[in-house]
């Protein structure tokens, strides 16, 4: 987080070179890729999408895991640029391929919620809340 650009740059090649799936989805991997993805260069934040994207057959399994969301939340919290653009369009491409089941699944979780908020795709408001979120309220 708080290293030199070219410590970055060797973290995020080791984290491209990686099974990214695997650290995506690992207790601490996740928060290493997470702030790689907002810490990094530009060049580099496109390196992490775009081997975020070389892998989408996964990504219905990442949106729906609380350690996946984080990472494809990290990606498009980032400033409007081609890799939050990418990044944004393969959340809406995987909704549209896979159906509403998906997107139910995500209205019904406070992970899914999140990470439907972040891609500007919000919650339906014919979903019934959870008993949590009815607590909230």
């Amino acid at each position: 987080e708080y290293g030199l650009d070219r410590q970055k740059n060797e973290i995020v090649s080791v984290l491209v070179l990686k099974n990214i799936l695997v650290v995506a989805q690992d207790d601490y991997g996740k928060f290493v890729l997470e702030k790689a993805i907002q810490r990094s260069s530009e060049e580099d934040q496109l390196q992490l999408v775009s081997a975020f994207l070389s892998v989408t057959s996964e990504w219905a399994e990442l949106m729906r895991s609380w350690r996946g969301s984080m990472a494809i939340r990290a990606m498009l919290d980032l400033p409007d640029g081609l890799a939050r653009q990418a990044c944004s369009e393969e959340v809406v491409n995987q909704l549209r391929l896979n159906g509403p089941a998906p997107r139910l699944e995500l209205e019904h979780t406070d992970h899914g919620r999140r990470l439907l908020d972040a891609a500007g795709l919000g919650s339906s408001p014919d979903i019934a809340p959870t008993g949590r979120q009815q607590e909230e309220e």
